[in-house]
């Protein structure tokens, strides 16, 4: 929030304390730019993506997740539903 863009290559990601569809939901309030979002469940498979747009207020994921990763709107197509994603600690 507050940022005025995101980098191509950045992004955050979120962990939930457990699967969810409500607590998996994101705001757009105070953002200026768009973004990706993937929710991803506890077995790492995309469940779920969406473009956020900094108007549209809210986003939720069709299916519970327990993963969030909100990154540059350009990145939307590299991630599709059914993808298994692989977490790499640095």
């Amino acid at each position: 929030m507050f940022t005025r863009s995101i980098q191509t290559d950045g992004g955050l990601f979120f962990i939930n304390s457990s699967e969810d569809r409500i607590n998996s939901a994101i705001h757009m309030f105070f953002m200026g730019y768009d973004l990706s979002i993937i929710w991803v469940d506890s077995s790492y498979h995309v469940v779920d993506k969406v473009i956020a747009y900094r108007w549209k207020t809210l986003a939720a994921p069709q299916k519970k997740a327990k993963y969030i990763l909100e990154t540059h709107i350009d990145r939307f197509a590299e991630y599709n539903c059914g993808d298994t994603l692989e977490f790499i600690h640095v």
